[in-house]
């Protein structure tokens, strides 16, 4: 009995919360969702425009499109070629400070640079992109090329003055090179070298650009092209390929 007594007054508030009445609502769930809005258009298919601010070369500060500095690139590198043979020439002819050897590789890179340009100009021009490669390849034979000078003056250096006179006595007149460019001149000749190897790598980058262009233009031309989006097996083992036609 004592146990009973002991348990009414602890059960005693749970028995009044379980009769208490549960307040009812007759609102739904309708009126507490928020209403659903419109959904917007589906947006206009894109236009492709040639001269958005898309195409702008960053490498020029975005003031020339990426076919214009593509053009003007071509020039500019038959130029510089031009000079280095006129310098080239001078050299040899004039005092004997390099060999043969100098105009002659020089002369051979011009003739192949002229081509290249013509070839991507005309690209340009008829939006042939694939005419963009030979120029592309060809930067990138000329980097190389200035690399591999830069590093092989800088490792000559590194075995000493005797060395270097001995190695460089093959390709250059020694004393007549320290008379004109000093006696760290293998040094001037690594940077000379290193600065045609970083004007390479932007002229390189100004024709991709125009190459991604000329792609660009192509594939919106074309109008929708199928699209994979995955292939399957048949239920006769063969492979079956599903396509989606682009909207």
């Amino acid at each position: 009995m004592r146990s009973k007594e002991k348990q009414q007054p602890i059960l005693a508030p749970i028995n009044a919360i379980a009769q208490a009445e549960v307040p009812t609502s007759s609102a739904t769930i309708e009126d507490y969702a928020a209403p659903l809005e419109a959904k917007d258009e589906p947006p206009a298919p894109y236009q492709f425009d040639p001269n958005e601010d898309f195409y702008l070369a960053p490498p020029t500060c975005q003031f020339l499109h990426y076919r214009d500095a593509a053009v003007l690139v071509g020039i500019v590198e038959v130029l510089l070629l031009i000079c280095a043979l006129y310098t080239a020439m001078n050299y040899y002819i004039g005092n004997h400070l390099v060999g043969v050897w100098a105009p002659l590789l020089i002369a051979s890179v011009l003739c192949i640079a002229i081509c290249t340009t013509v070839a991507m100009v005309y690209g340009i021009r008829h939006e042939q992109p694939q005419l963009l490669w030979p120029q592309i390849y060809f930067l990138k034979v000329e980097i190389t090329m200035l690399m591999a000078g830069a590093v092989f003056s800088i490792a000559c250096m590194c075995l000493g003055i005797e060395s270097t006179n001995w190695i460089f006595s093959h390709f250059v007149s020694v004393p007549l090179m320290e008379l004109n460019f000093g006696p760290i001149w293998p040094f001037n000749l690594a940077i000379a070298s290193f600065s045609g190897a970083a004007l390479g790598i932007w002229f390189d980058v100004i024709v991709r650009g125009c190459l991604d262009y000329l792609l660009d233009k192509e594939y919106f031309a074309q109008g929708p092209q199928p699209i994979q989006i995955g292939e399957c097996f048949g239920t006769d083992g063969s492979r079956e390929e599903r396509r989606m036609e682009q909207q």
